[in-house]
């Protein structure tokens, strides 16, 4: 009896995880064809569900006031919830948010959490905003080292940014020989 209930809570988890991610799908779907208002819609349903990439999606909707009044505090609020289950772009996200005190109190040290949570997982702006951060001791220890390190990084993906910064280390002998 109780391996058949197990079975049944997985089947039901199951169904809600398909449900959250067909909510997701169909929000994406609204929004590139620019009806925020029923992406807002779909991406709340999911998002409520727990569904990172629909909390990501609805934070950018209160970012940009895109089908929602335009509201920083909400957006944080959506953004937080996918960086702490892990979704790097949201961590991203949410440290620019700190960095610039965008419905939050501003925080260079709060900032470089977040941008080293998404950083760690590859995410280039993080990687480029982080090595700033190192370059010049914005809520880190200034470490000319670890900036390159990072700009490094996010001049491998192609971030422009990142490269001209790493071109100027190398003339300018910062954090390298």
């Amino acid at each position: 009896m109780r391996t058949l209930k197990s079975i049944f809570t997985l089947a039901v988890l199951a169904c809600v995880c398909q449900a959250s991610f067909a909510q997701t799908d169909k929000g994406i779907e609204y929004y590139n064809n620019k009806d925020y208002v029923n992406a807002v819609k779909c991406f709340r349903q999911a998002a409520e569900q727990g569904d990172t990439v629909a909390q990501h999606k609805l934070a950018n909707c209160y970012y940009y006031g895109q089908g929602v009044a335009k509201d920083f505090q909400e957006s944080v609020k959506w953004n937080r919830k996918a960086a702490e289950q892990g979704y790097a772009v949201a961590q991203y996200k949410l440290g620019y948010a700190y960095y610039n005190g965008e419905g939050v109190t501003k925080s260079a040290t709060e900032a470089v959490k977040w941008y080293r949570k998404a950083a760690e997982q590859g995410v280039a702006s993080a990687q480029y905003n982080l090595g700033g951060c190192c370059e010049y001791g914005l809520g880190v220890t200034k470490d000319a080292t670890e900036a390159v390190k990072w700009y490094r990084k996010a001049a491998e993906q192609g971030n422009a940014g990142a490269q001209y910064n790493l071109g100027l280390c190398c003339e300018y002998g910062r954090g390298v020989a």
